[in-house]
C-alpha cells in the first residue's frame, strides 16, 4: 500500500482523501502486476537519458543532473498513468470558458488511433500514410484511373529500350508490366513515407538526411480527443511544479512571442548543476505543432474536416497548481488563437506523483540492479543515484 499523507496538505474531505488513496493503490498495484508496462516506463525514463546524451554531448555528467531527469521523466510517466484512468467527466475541471460538452468525448492514444505497433511518432505517421495508400493508391498506380501517359508505363518503356530487352509476346510484356508496376508502387510509397513520416537520420557516411515534412511539422501528443469516431483535438498531461509553469509563463511574456511553451535551458528554470545553461529545458504544451499532428492524421484518414485552430485543447495537471495559474496559461492558449481550451486537474500533487513514482522503482530493483531491463540498461553510476532518489525521503 502507498502512504499519500502530505505534510504540506490538509483535505478534509476524508472520503475524497480515501477514494485519491485508493486510486494510488490501483495504479501502483496495476503497474507492479504489469510487469510489461512497468519496465516499459522504466524503459523509457532510460532512452529519454540517451536521447539527452545525443542531443548535448558537452553536458557532463552529475548525479543532480541525472537525479533531474529521472524524476523528472518518471513523474511525467506516473501522471499519463493515473490520467488514463481517469474518464474527462471525473476530472476536476478549471478552465473551460467555452463551456465545450466533455459527455460525448473520450481520449485514445495515438497509437490506439492509428492501429500502428508502436506509439512513436514515425511509426503512428508511416502507418497511417501505408493505410492511406491502400485506401487511395497514387493515381499512377490507382487502377480505378485511366491515366494518359503513364509515367510509369514510360519509365518501363525506357529502361527497356537502354537495357536492349528483346521482343516479347504480348502476354509475356504484360506480365513483366505488372511486376514493374508492383515493384514502383512499393519504392514510391516507401520512398513517400521516408520523406513525410520519419525524423532525422545520420547515415554512415556522416551525411544526414533530415526529417520528413510531416515528422518535422508536427508533434505527437500524449492523445488524441476523439468524438463519434473522428479526431476533435489533443489530449495533454504535464507534471508541472507550480513554479515551472509561472517561470515558464514569465519567460515567455517576456521574449514577445505568441507561444504556448518556453524552450530554454535548465539554468532558465533555477537548475544549477554542471552544463544547465546548455542542456535543453522546455515547459508549457507545443500546442500549434501538436494540432498540426491531429490535422495530418484526419487529412489521411478522411474523418473530419481540417479544423487547426478549432482543435480542441485538453490539460491536466497536477492538483496542487493554483486554479488562478491554470487559468491564466489558458487565458494565454486562447489569445493565440485556440479557442477550444479544457484545462482539469489530476487527483493527486506532484508530490504524490513522486511517491509512486519512487514505489514503481523499488517494485522493479532486482530487474534493474541487475541489467535485466529489456533493451538498455541504466549505468551503475546512473542506478546509484535511481537508487538514492528511490529510498529518500525528499
Amino acid at each position: 500500500m502507498i502512504n499519500l499523507t502530505i505534510a504540506s496538505e490538509v483535505v478534509g474531505d476524508t472520503s475524497s482523501e480515501i477514494s485519491k488513496k485508493d486510486l494510488a493503490d490501483r495504479v501502483y498495484k496495476d503497474l507492479t502486476a504489469n510487469k510489461e508496462t512497468c519496465e516499459g516506463i522504466l524503459s523509457r525514463v532510460k532512452w529519454s537519458l540517451d536521447f539527452q546524451k545525443r542531443i548535448g554531448n558537452d553536458i557532463p555528467w552529475s548525479p543532480e543532473a541525472i537525479k533531474e531527469r529521472i524524476s523528472g521523466n518518471l513523474i511525467g510517466f506516473i501522471a499519463e498513468t493515473v490520467s488514463e484512468k481517469i474518464p474527462l467527466l471525473d476530472a476536476q475541471t478549471v478552465f473551460n470558458p467555452g463551456k465545450i460538452p466533455l459527455e460525448s468525448l473520450k481520449v485514445v492514444s495515438p497509437q490506439e488511433f492509428a492501429g500502428s505497433d508502436s506509439n512513436k511518432k514515425g511509426d503512428v505517421l508511416a502507418h497511417m500514410l501505408r493505410k492511406s495508400f491502400e485506401e487511395k493508391p497514387l493515381k499512377m498506380f490507382d487502377p480505378n484511373i485511366r491515366l494518359k501517359n503513364n509515367p510509369v508505363i514510360g519509365m518501363f518503356k525506357e529502361e527497356r529500350r537502354k537495357s536492349g530487352a528483346p521482343q516479347v509476346p504480348s502476354q509475356e510484356y504484360g506480365r513483366q508490366l505488372r511486376e514493374y508496376m508492383v515493384r514502383m508502387k512499393e519504392e514510391m510509397e516507401e520512398e513517400t513515407i521516408k520523406s513525410y513520416a520519419y525524423g532525422e537520420v545520420k547515415e554512415k557516411d556522416g551525411s544526414v538526411t533530415p526529417a520528413g515534412e510531416f515528422f518535422g511539422q508536427t508533434a505527437i501528443s500524449d492523445g488524441i480527443v476523439i468524438k463519434e469516431g473522428e479526431p476533435v483535438g489533443i489530449f495533454e498531461v504535464k507534471a508541472y511544479k507550480a513554479e515551472e509553469l509561472d517561470k515558464a509563463m514569465l519567460l515567455i511574456r517576456k521574449s514577445g512571442k505568441e507561444a504556448t511553451y518556453f524552450k530554454g535551458t535548465a539554468a532558465d528554470f533555477g537548475k544549477k548543476y554542471p552544463g544547465a545553461d546548455k542542456e535543453q529545458y522546455n515547459i508549457g504544451a507545443d500546442i500549434d505543432k501538436e494540432v498540426a499532428f491531429v490535422d495530418i492524421l484526419r487529412g489521411l484518414t478522411g474523418k473530419g474536416t481540417d479544423m487547426g485552430a478549432d482543435n480542441l485543447v485538453l490539460l491536466r495537471f497536477p492538483n496542487d497548481i493554483p486554479d488562478n495559474l491554470l487559468t491564466q496559461y489558458g487565458e494565454m492558449v486562447v489569445s493565440y488563437g485556440f479557442t477550444n481550451v479544457v484545462i482539469q486537474k489530476l487527483p493527486f500533487s506532484r508530490e504524490e506523483l513522486e511517491i509512486i513514482a519512487k514505489e514503481v522503482i523499488k517494485s522493479r530493483w532486482s530487474i534493474l540492479n541487475f541489467q535485466l531491463l529489456k533493451g538498455k540498461n541504466f549505468s551503475n553510476r546512473d542506478l546509484n543515484v535511481l537508487h538514492k532518489y528511490a529510498n529518500s525521503e525528499e
